[in-house]
């Protein structure tokens, strides 16, 4: 284990052009793909760069992340949807960990096509599915198109097409594995909820079927919650039912994630972070974070692990914006309060962008 631990530190200044990899050039493939194995993916760019050695193991893809699985290795990554408003285009961008100047940084993913607007978004191991949504963001009409991005290599493929094209913005929940995505048929020109058609996409076998709604009509809002509340809302299989929580009908005017059984919610105008804990259904607010950063009229949310990611966009209606980010760690102490401890807050872009949803990934 010392060799192994030795030569990752040895990869590891190889990926920042520290020391020549020559010295790696004897060892066995095997080995060589242990020691990869435990780099961040971050460092997977450089190092492939480095060599032929180096590049062929890295494009294993299976391989790689299998042992990277097996070693605890995996990291989150995070993606945000932005739009270049300038010219019009949704692109996928990745927070990279850090850049030269030892700051966090939104890189564009240029491998992967534009994203469509109104869409829905949903991670299924490590790979995003795009289902539906508006490409030409301008006159074009929406499309029934569903992608599939492996998260792994920057790639995007085609699914099979959802079986009806949804007009205006497609919603969609995952559970085990099937994403039930929620809409209203171009042909139905009815604004009811009666209207809205649940189709579910089984992201094993890539296959489609209809699927079930609520039983009653509820509060339009109640899909914001409906998507992030994990554990809260399923169907029950046997009653084909849908079963809720009162916290689909509080406010929904920002964005939310759930870690740990709490859901956090960014309160846009009062700048506080408040908590909702799922099994003793109170509500709270995370303390130490009195004095937040930055106000906001856009904010998206997401849990990495033990740390929220929350980025932020200022000046929402000025042609020139910035978007922030702040990572920040929280721990119950006791009595069962929240406590929260901004680690950094960074200015990530400014310029014409216009920030949408982020998403984790587990790699």
């Amino acid at each position: 284990m010392s060799l192994i631990l030795y030569m990752y530190e040895m990869l590891s200044q190889v990926a920042n052009d520290e020391t020549s990899p020559s010295v790696m050039m004897s060892l066995p493939d095997d080995l060589i793909m242990d020691i990869i194995a435990r780099v961040s993916r971050f460092n997977y760019a450089a190092l492939s760069l480095v060599c032929k050695k180096f590049r062929f193991l890295i494009s294993l893809t299976d391989e790689l992340y299998k042992r990277r699985s097996l070693l605890g290795s995996t990291e989150y990554c995070v993606y945000v949807r932005v739009l270049e408003t300038q010219n019009n285009v949704v692109r996928m961008y990745i927070l990279n960990q850090k850049n030269k100047r030892n700051m966090p940084c939104l890189a564009p993913i240029l491998s992967l096509p534009h994203m469509p607007l109104s869409a829905s978004y949903d991670v299924v191991g490590s790979n995003i599915f795009v289902m539906g949504g508006f490409y030409d963001h301008i006159n074009g009409p929406p499309s029934s198109t569903a992608l599939c991005i492996d998260c792994r290599t920057h790639v995007a493929r085609h699914v099979a097409n959802m079986p009806i094209t949804f007009s205006g913005i497609v919603r969609s929940k995952v559970i085990d594995e099937k994403i039930n995505v929620f809409g209203r048929s171009v042909d139905e020109p009815s604004m009811t909820w009666e209207s809205e058609i649940v189709m579910v996409f089984d992201t094993r076998t890539e296959t489609w079927e209809h699927g079930t709604k609520p039983d009653s009509e509820v509060d339009p809002r109640w899909f914001k919650s409906f998507s992030t509340v994990t554990d809260e809302h399923h169907i029950n299989a046997q009653e084909n039912k849908w079963e809720t929580d009162e916290i689909l009908h509080y406010n929904l005017y920002c964005d939310e994630c759930v870690m740990d059984d709490v859901l956090y919610r960014h309160e846009r105008d009062t700048n506080i972070l408040k908590t909702y804990d799922l099994k003793q259904r109170i509500w709270g607010v995370v303390k130490g974070l009195e004095k937040f950063p930055l106000i906001s009229s856009n904010s998206n949310m997401v849990s990495c692990g033990k740390k929220l990611i929350l980025f932020l966009q200022k000046d929402d209606f000025a042609p020139i914006r910035e978007i922030w980010c702040v990572e920040i760690t929280v721990e119950r102490r006791e009595g069962g309060e929240i406590w929260g401890k901004i680690e950094c807050c960074d200015l990530l872009l400014d310029g014409c962008f216009y920030l949408f949803n982020c998403l984790a990934v587990l790699v």
